[in-house]
């Protein structure tokens, strides 16, 4: 029952004590309600009057505390990957990542994960959504290509059926590979012939060529050469005994033997590649020794070409490699004479099996991710001990990637149809305009700059111009359809639709030689996490990819907008300075 009975001393007091703390809370949550801002502050504005929510908080009563859903979701996000407990003045990282890894488990198939992975996941689930809806008659020409090639490279069946032969036959048609040929004939074997036919699959062996605007006259396109890539990352991979060299080595006598080699044909042709790929690796310059642009650039005619490196046929190589005639006058650009120097050499003195057989190799080795599971198992043992994954990506991420990255105008004209605010574009160029505003009050703080370099860093941010979003073309079919004219996928022959994807953009790179320099043209597709400063034509781009949660939201508050997408805008402004207009300047920069 509650009887009433008479209170205790203690309880008296206890009483007393409770009341005073509360009148004594009601006094401080009073005088903290009146006081306009900090001491600290006082005198100043207060920072969170230079905070204006940029659809939430538009009228004069705008609240100290964002508390719209995008706000909320976007602290929460903040709050789960921090760590308050540590102290922001000992170790900031911790304090706001220290619980990232506790949230983001390490995915199987990548060796890192961050947020920047993050985001590229959430993009990729967004465009597989896209790439797998039904044809519809909104479907311009291209994006149905874009729809055909995602439904061949997950049609797994079909790929199953075909295995190695639709490599096979192209093998046969470009002479043999001999570790797997028994007809392969010496005679007839021509290596810079069998490079410039590889070259028309947009394939760069033993060296590398391509067309693009002059670094030192950007207004022109000009054939360009340089040092191919190799097999692995880097010549420091190939210093003997190490994991990865061997790994490559077990990698190339387990496609060899799955294309039909003997085990010891395989391993007796794969050494003598091998060996040959490490030599031709010592030729390589490393980067940081290819920093000082104009020290490697080098203009020449093609007859001075063949003067400088006579060991190689210059003229049959760019009759076979270019959809267009050259003549002996036309000029070109070489970035490692040395490298070509002594690669021609080492391939005129080495046999000729081993040297098609590395080239083939190569182009063997790009196909691999293109044929069926025993091939991709391989593939996953050698980019184990390359790169640490532990699996093969789930296919539909393998898929929405290739396709995004060679169809990637049709597949984002899907995307910013359904995933881009418009009004993001006129936010991002106000930040823009505001950051090059702080950019240019800097210069003129900086106290190690003369005033010649001052004034040419102003000029050249000043004149820098930028792309945002997505290019305006992309909303029109027959402007998108005429990027991806002469190519139509069918949906079960991925092997070919490849093939066909790697011509086309092979031929409408190197005609670019005789057209003028599209300074408009833009450098990436628009479903892409990432941003970009072009040297050649001084701007920087903001896909539509990148204008995503966390580094963006149309609804933040501007202050996660600055610190998270305005940080990457600082670093594209920063990135170089050349001369005013995008060519390589000797001096300044």
């Amino acid at each position: 029952s509650f009887s009433c009975r008479p209170r205790t001393a203690s309880e008296r007091i206890l009483l007393f004590l409770l009341l005073a703390v509360c009148i004594l809370c009601a006094i401080l949550v009073i005088l903290l309600c009146q006081q306009k801002s900090p001491p600290l502050l006082r005198g100043r504005r207060n920072v969170f009057d230079c905070i204006k929510d940029t659809e939430s908080c538009q009228n004069t009563s705008c609240s100290h505390v964002c508390l719209t859903e995008t706000c909320v979701q976007a602290a929460a996000t903040l709050l789960k990957n921090m760590d308050p407990i540590v102290s922001p003045c000992e170790d900031f990282y911790q304090f706001a990542c220290g619980k990232w890894a506790q949230h983001h488990e390490l995915p199987s198939d990548r060796s890192y994960y961050d947020t920047f992975s993050l985001m590229k996941d959430e993009l990729k689930a967004k465009l597989r959504e896209l790439l797998e809806e039904p044809l519809c008659e909104e479907d311009s020409n291209a994006t149905i290509s874009a729809k055909n090639l995602y439904v061949s490279c997950m049609n797994e069946r079909a790929i199953e059926e075909l295995k190695e032969q639709p490599l096979l036959n192209l093998l046969e048609e470009l002479g043999g590979w001999p570790v797997i040929s028994s007809n392969w004939s010496e005679e007839s074997f021509d290596w810079v012939l069998q490079i410039a036919r590889l070259r028309q699959y947009n394939n760069d062996i033993l060296l590398g060529q391509w067309v693009a605007p002059d670094g030192k006259n950007s207004s022109l396109n000009i054939i360009q050469l340089d040092q191919a890539d190799l097999g692995l990352p880097s010549k420091e991979y190939y210093i003997q005994g190490t994991q990865q060299l061997e790994a490559y080595g077990r990698f190339m006598v387990d496609i060899a033997q799955l294309l039909g080699a003997t085990l010891e044909q395989a391993i007796n042709d794969m050494r003598e590649v091998l060996e040959f790929e490490t030599v031709l690796a010592n030729f390589t310059i490393p980067s940081e020794e290819r920093r000082n642009y104009t020290a490697i650039y080098l203009k020449m005619t093609l007859a001075e070409l063949q003067e400088k490196i006579p060991l190689v046929n210059w003229t049959l190589y760019f009759s076979i490699a270019m959809p267009l005639e050259l003549t002996d006058d036309e000029e070109v650009v070489v970035y490692a004479v040395p490298y070509l120097l002594s690669m021609s050499d080492l391939v005129t003195n080495t046999s000729k099996r081993t040297v098609a057989n590395y080239i083939l190799w190569r182009f063997v080795y790009n196909r691999v991710s293109n044929l069926d599971k025993r091939f991709l198992a391989k593939q996953q043992e050698y980019y184990s001990a390359l790169y640490g994954t532990q699996a093969i990506s789930p296919r539909w991420k393998t898929c929405t990637v290739y396709v995004n990255k060679n169809m990637g105008m049709a597949v984002g004209s899907l995307f910013v149809k359904r995933h881009f605010n418009e009004k993001s574009k006129e936010t991002a160029e106000e930040m823009i305009k505001d950051i090059k505003t702080a950019f240019l009050e800097l210069l003129d703080e900086v106290d190690w700059m003369d005033g010649e370099t001052r004034e040419a860093a102003r000029q050249k941010a000043v004149l820098m111009s930028e792309k945002i979003g997505f290019p305006e073309y992309l909303m029109d079919p027959q402007a998108l359809d005429e990027e991806f004219e002469g190519i139509e996928f069918k949906p079960d022959t991925y092997f070919e639709n490849v093939l066909l994807n790697l011509k086309h953009y092979s031929r409408k790179e190197q005609l670019k030689l005789r057209t003028p320099v599209d300074r408009m043209q833009w450098v990436t597709s628009p479903a892409v996490v990432n941003a970009f400063y072009t040297r050649s034509k001084n701007f920087i781009t903001f896909p539509a990819g990148i204008l995503q949660p966390p580094l963006y939201h149309q609804n933040y508050i501007r202050s996660l907008n600055y610190g998270g997408i305005g940080v990457v805008i600082g670093h594209e402004i920063t990135h170089g300075f050349d001369d005013k207009e995008g060519s390589k300047a000797s001096a300044y920069f």
